[in-house]
């Protein structure tokens, strides 16, 4: 803005002086017929015609002068305004670059975050899987563990059956398991060698619980 305002002035100042010349020499140009038969007056009359010729002359320089100052400072903004667009070029493709790069990395990062939510999805899935797997386990313990004490009560349960016959009496030469296994063998419609066994862990259950809470066997 300033550039063009320097140049506007300049100009104008310019064409001011070229105007100004311009009617200078038109108010000084000699009348085209002017007659005078003295010796004397005709040398003053070639002598303001030598020195109007002079003003005119310099006058002529001077607009040669103003028209060469106002061509240069033309080309002058000529080369002003072309370094401006090239400028302008060069910052319209740098910042056309720059956006360019910055939507490459606003890509890169849509990338990363829409990997990063397959990644959680996964994480998530495989939590969802583990915590399903941890009720199972849980859910199985605890059948196990319902079970386990199941068996102990069935194991409480036959101890006490078998312990039911401490009171027969046996002689010397009879077995008391033997009778035992004897009188159950029919009712459970089972071997007596099975009924033998099973009487021979119950008592060795009995005899540890005996054992371990002091208690008489």
């Amino acid at each position: 803005m300033l550039v063009w305002a320097e140049v506007n002035i300049s100009f104008k100042n310019k064409t001011s002086a070229i105007t100004s010349t311009l009617r200078m020499t038109k108010k000084t140009t000699p009348s085209p017929v002017l007659t005078v038969s003295f010796p004397a007056g005709q040398k003053m009359i070639e002598g303001m015609l030598g020195a109007e010729k002079q003003s005119t002359t310099s006058n002529m320089q001077t607009i040669q002068t103003s028209l060469l100052t106002i061509q240069e400072t033309m080309m002058k903004l000529q080369e002003h305004q072309m370094k401006m667009q090239e400028n302008i070029s060069r910052n319209h493709v740098e910042m056309k670059g720059n956006i360019n790069k910055l939507e490459d990395k606003v890509d890169t990062i849509q990338q990363t975050i829409e990997k990063n939510e397959q990644k959680l999805q996964v994480v998530e899935i495989r939590s969802e899987q583990n915590e399903k797997k941890l009720e199972l386990v849980n859910r199985k313990m605890t059948m196990n563990k319902e079970l386990e004490e199941q068996i102990i009560h069935l194991e409480t349960d036959r101890a006490t059956f078998y312990l039911r016959f401490q009171n027969i009496m046996d002689s010397k030469k009879e077995d008391l398991s033997i009778i035992m296994a004897q009188l159950i063998a029919p009712a459970l419609q089972r071997e007596s060698q099975e009924i033998l066994l099973e009487i021979d862990e119950a008592y060795r259950i009995q005899t540890s619980y005996a054992r371990h809470n002091r208690l008489p066997r």
